[in-house]
């Protein structure tokens, strides 16, 4: 009866120890905060460390019962015989009691095993796609890194276009301002020409005026003369070559006067035109300035998107490197998974001959 007593309390023992193995192989990724890989491979040690106690305590029982029988049968062989079978039958109870608790046992880390596994190719096919998508990011960075290397290159010769635009420009704009001033020079020549046109004109009139006046005075000399008679006939030649004299001027003044008049009309003309010139001058030196600002314009804007270029191409490094560093930690990770795996497979098979055993 004490040999039984001593192994109920021995099955007990060895019952404790393993619900705290269990129990311990199921807190310690909680308080660790471990993946579900760590978990798996806590839960197989403990199964595997688990099985292996239960079988030697077992076969251990087995060995110290029959050690136990044959020395009290040396030393009793009659009266003992019968309490030791008795014993032997209360053993061969407690252990079948403690095998079928034992079988339950593992037919239960078998269950949490199962579901592990299952985690883990669930884990193992998230990591795939993972890697996929991370592969796809890859593509998409490069893309983005190439695009903006032609930007950058489209940029820079955007720039140097724009440059050479805004310097001819100035240049043009230096050119319209010059001819702008010899425009304004030629508008003071031309009114001065056409003040002294008109000063002319004015000189012509006196001096037909005076040869219109010289012909009448000529042609009063006549009568005078013709009326003293032979006393006045030289007078009178005189008189007559003065307004001789008269008429031809009077002609010339009248075509020097359609001459001025003619010159008169193309000064105005040139003046007209003169006028528009220096509007349509004014117009361009505004046009220039304005074109000049919107090169300026263009060349800050440039500027922006080539600082916006060089971001892009900073982000695009940075998205690279970092697919890189995710695809190698996914590849990892599929290592892991897939050794745990087998790691999980092979505690698996050693709790199934467990329960075979038992």
């Amino acid at each position: 009866m004490k040999g039984e007593i001593n192994i109920m309390n021995k099955r007990t023992l060895d019952i404790a120890i393993m619900s705290i193995m269990l129990f311990v192989s199921t807190l310690i990724p909680s308080i660790l905060n471990w993946s579900v890989g760590g978990a798996a491979a806590v839960a197989v040690c403990a199964c595997v460390i688990s099985g292996i106690y239960l079988i030697s305590t077992s076969s251990k029982e087995k060995e110290d019962k029959t050690v136990q029988i044959k020395e009290e049968v040396n030393d009793d062989p009659t009266n003992e015989i019968k309490h030791e079978d008795e014993d032997i039958i209360h053993f061969d109870e407690n252990n079948i009691i403690n095998s079928d608790e034992i079988k339950t046992l593992a037919e239960s880390q078998e269950k949490s095993m199962h579901s592990i596994n299952e985690s883990l190719l669930k884990v193992n096919d998230n990591v795939t796609k993972i890697e996929s998508e991370v592969k796809e990011l890859d593509n998409v960075c490069t893309k983005a890194s190439d695009d903006s290397m032609k930007l950058a290159e489209a940029i820079c010769k955007t720039m140097y276009l724009v440059s050479v635009g805004s310097e001819n420009m100035t240049n043009m704009d230096t050119s319209i301002k010059k001819i702008g001033e010899a425009n304004t020079q030629l508008d003071e020549s031309i009114k001065a020409a056409n003040n002294s046109t008109k000063e002319a004109i004015d000189i012509i009139h006196l001096i037909g005026s005076i040869a219109t006046q010289t012909n009448l005075l000529a042609l009063n000399a006549a009568i005078e003369a013709a009326r003293a008679g032979e006393a006045g006939k030289g007078f009178s030649v005189v008189a007559s070559e003065i307004r001789k004299l008269a008429d031809d001027v009077k002609n010339a003044v009248n075509s020097v006067d359609a001459i001025i008049n003619d010159i008169t009309a193309a000064i105005e003309m040139i003046t007209s035109n003169a006028n528009e010139s220096g509007e349509l001058i004014k117009e361009s030196i505004t046009n220039v300035s304005t074109t000049e600002e919107t090169f300026q314009s263009i060349v800050t804007e440039v500027g922006e998107i080539d600082g916006n270029a060089n971001i892009i191409a900073e982000l695009s490094t940075s998205c690279q490197n970092l697919s890189s560093a995710v695809s190698g930690m996914t590849s990892e990770q599929l290592n892991f998974v897939n050794n745990t795996l087998d790691e999980l497979k092979n505690a698996l098979n050693i709790n199934k001959d467990i329960i075979n055993e038992l």
